[in-house]
């Protein structure tokens, strides 16, 4: 898995952006030297996040493989919080797992609250987390699953702007916007996969 992946855009003769991993030396439009660009190369920010690096968020995955090669929009996606310290805790068959780091090294983070609450964050985080509720037993797939341990973390926190009153809700404000742009930067790093650039 590449985790950084690089795409990056410019325009040399025309309005045509051109996308490639590295800057040609000569334009795949015009087939001239480049010596001189319309729009200079920049590279085009990677949307995802190594979970750990992005304390006091929730951070989203697919359930299985990973954002930048395998995810398609029908698929599954596992849900964690992540406390100031970069400790990450989600819940699923096993019940609550703490820092599995590995698998979450390509995911969106999402911030939901100001520094001012980064404490109560945390004691909220280490709350839930011990809670038995959410033991091994208990987990359903479908019913009561990492989605219920999120959304019940954001309830305890009592923080207004993250009151959801269903997934639904937190789906529409929160996943599906940043999902949309992440699935952008995935097309456009899945043709750079198999050509050195495209227009």
């Amino acid at each position: 898995m590449n985790h950084d992946p690089c795409v990056i855009c410019f325009k040399h003769c025309s309005s045509t952006a051109i996308f490639c991993k590295q800057v040609p030396a000569i334009c795949p439009v015009c087939n001239a030297t480049i010596f001189e660009y319309l729009l200079e190369p920049f590279r085009l920010p990677n949307p995802f996040a190594n979970a750990r690096e992005y304390p006091v968020t929730v951070v989203l995955r697919p359930s299985l493989g990973d954002f930048l090669n395998d995810y398609t929009i029908t698929d599954d996606l596992h849900i964690g919080v992540v406390d100031s310290k970069g400790n990450i805790f989600e819940y699923d068959k096993p019940g609550v797992i703490k820092n599995d780091f590995s698998n979450w090294l390509n995911c969106l983070a999402f911030d939901i609250v100001p520094d001012s609450w980064t404490d109560h964050w945390d004691t909220t985080i280490q709350k839930i987390s011990t809670d038995e509720k959410w033991s091994c037993q208990d987990y359903n797939q479908d019913s009561f699953n990492c989605f219920n341990f999120v959304l019940e973390f954001l309830t305890q926190l009592k923080y207004s702007g993250a009151l959801f009153a269903s997934k639904e809700e937190f789906c529409e404000r929160f996943v599906i916007p940043k999902i949309q742009d992440a699935l952008k930067f995935v097309t456009l790093y899945r043709q750079l996969k198999y050509v050195d650039h495209f227009c």
